[in-house]
């Protein structure tokens, strides 16, 4: 995807289809917005979803936001933007005959509960307690960035001070974090009580 480095938002549709030679998404890792959602289906040589990480999906309830389909080798989906789509109230996806890791909309909200980078080492971070109430405690080291996504899609960034993050202020409920690690990250699950 030469020369879309400095596109920063598309009003509509991000569409990429039957594209024969592309492998992932890199070229739009500028792209912060897209108006109305992503249709990405037949490119046979589609493995990933590594470039629009960073990307913020507006929707519309109801409609038709999120194709991602016949991309036979397409194995990883589970990309923070996704994500964080896939966890609002009333998205629509059509997630199907992808490679395994991105099969099915149930298959890749599975991935995104456990991680969103397959390069990262689960086992090196560890969250506790969970549940919490005031503050979680995070084993692992450089860390640069804790964001964290509700169930209904409002994501916030919370500092990070060494290694404690001060949920206090967040209502009860279950939250996904999501913690940055240089280009890496990892999400994982904790309730807040």
């Amino acid at each position: 995807m030469v020369g879309l480095e400095g596109l920063s938002s598309i009003a509509r549709n991000l569409q990429v289809f039957s594209n024969q030679h592309l492998i992932n998404l890199h070229g739009l890792d500028g792209l912060k917005t897209i108006g109305n959602g992503i249709e990405l289906y037949e490119n046979p040589s589609l493995v990933s979803l590594s470039g629009i990480d960073s990307v913020f999906i507006d929707f519309y309830p109801h409609c038709q936001c999120l194709d991602i389909y016949s991309n036979p080798v397409l194995s990883f989906c589970s990309i923070f933007s996704i994500c964080r789509y896939l966890n609002a109230p009333f998205s629509w996806s059509k997630i199907e005959g992808n490679g395994s890791g991105c099969g099915s909309r149930e298959e890749v909200e599975g991935a995104c509960l456990v991680s969103t980078s397959r390069d990262f080492d689960i086992d090196t971070i560890v969250i506790n307690p969970n549940p919490a109430s005031t503050e979680l405690v995070v084993s692992g080291d450089k860390i640069a960035e804790v964001l964290i996504l509700d169930l209904f899609g409002n994501l916030s960034v919370l500092p990070y001070q060494g290694n404690i993050i001060d949920i206090s202020g967040l209502y009860p409920g279950m939250y996904v974090l999501t913690l940055k690690v240089e280009s890496k990250q990892i999400t994982m699950r904790f309730i807040k009580i």
